[in-house]
């Protein structure tokens, strides 16, 4: 796989934007190999750059000290746009809300939303902030960003994880080579298709990542930490989860992938570590399209990589709640330029 071709998109796309100073917001406080892949990424990137990065922190342990107008607000990327993750959605709002001053840049993500209520509410909000970036990591989400017009500035921008420093993946890398494994998820993201069953019918090793039911000293005290966190103690959990945690939790993930010469997954960072790895890759889709999406922006001309069809059906109710909320955000618009 190209990552090189990739990885320029990223530094083509980002590199300007970042002129000053920054804050590093909503990295992640929960148990999740892919976003934690993304955060390494970003990290490998901002490496390059000649600012500072002046405060980090999760949702959760954020406590943002004074900040300049001049400081720019980076949010981490991810599959978390829209309703279906509210927590995060409403942190990334509220840092919007709070900072107009501020460039604000949403790393690459997946957008989707269920709710028409919910995309009328934040393309309202957004669009107020006559600073903000939005990063879309596929297709879909880019044209659905710039069909409601959510910010000025909308970029389709390949997913940070694509930026990890692969010095840093080879050390967990395994010699040995197994033939197949399928990194399965369970949640509710899961898509169950024919493809999947037939696959998962098959003689191989089939899990979810290993890491969401690892027992380990580092895992329990990532739990406590977590757990029993207080504002007084914000800074020590975020020193601990970006020099403790995070690499561990990284390691662990390509220990899991990197014995299989095909990875069966329907997990998108499963397949973007493991072609980081130079794995064959089987990718399922998820149920909303993202995996598919993702696919058809950035992998469909990869001859390692292939789709396994079992994309999510056509959710009439969901689109007809979408047009609605096309309706409500054009009327809004006008109401907006009438007043002016």
């Amino acid at each position: 796989m190209n990552v090189s071709r990739l990885k320029e998109l990223i530094r083509t796309q980002l590199k300007p934007l970042i002129d000053s100073d920054y804050v590093f917001l909503e990295i992640p406080f929960y148990v999740n190999p892919g976003d934690i892949a993304i955060w390494k990424g970003t990290i490998d990137f901002l490496s390059e750059l000649p600012y500072k990065c002046l405060y980090t922190a999760s949702s959760r342990s954020c406590d943002l000290p004074p900040i300049t107008n001049e400081t720019i607000i980076l949010l981490q990327g991810g599959g978390n746009f829209g309703d279906l993750y509210p927590l995060n959605q409403q942190f990334r709002n509220s840092i919007i809300e709070q900072y107009p001053q501020n460039k604000i840049i949403v790393l690459p993500q997946t957008v989707h939303y269920n709710s028409a209520r919910c995309v009328r509410q934040d393309v309202q909000l957004m669009r107020k902030h006559k600073r903000l970036v939005i990063c879309a990591r596929d297709n879909r989400s880019y044209k659905f960003l710039k069909q409601f017009h959510f910010a000025d500035d909308i970029r389709l921008v390949p997913d940070m994880a694509f930026y990890n420093n692969m010095s840093d993946l080879l050390p967990g890398a395994s010699d040995n080579p197994k033939p197949a494994v399928l990194i399965k998820r369970t949640d509710s993201e899961l898509l169950v298709s024919q493809e999947l069953l037939n696959t998962e019918s098959r003689q191989m090793d089939v899990c979810d990542w290993h890491l969401l039911s690892l027992s380990d000293s580092i895992t329990q005290a990532f739990e406590d930490k977590t757990a029993n966190l207080k504002p007084r103690y914000y800074s020590d959990y975020n020193q601990f989860l970006t020099t403790v945690y995070f690499p561990h939790a990284l390691r662990i993930s390509v220990e899991q992938l990197s014995p299989y010469r095909h990875i069966y997954c329907n997990r998108l960072h499963a397949a973007i570590i493991s072609a980081l790895l130079n794995k064959e890759i089987t990718l399922f889709d998820n149920s909303y399209r993202k995996n598919k999406s993702f696919y058809d922006t950035w992998w469909k001309d990869e001859r390692t990589i292939h789709f396994a069809g079992g994309s999510s059906r056509h959710n009439l109710k969901r689109n007809l709640r979408m047009l609605l909320a096309y309706y409500w955000v054009t009327l809004d618009n006008l109401r907006n330029k009438q007043r002016r």
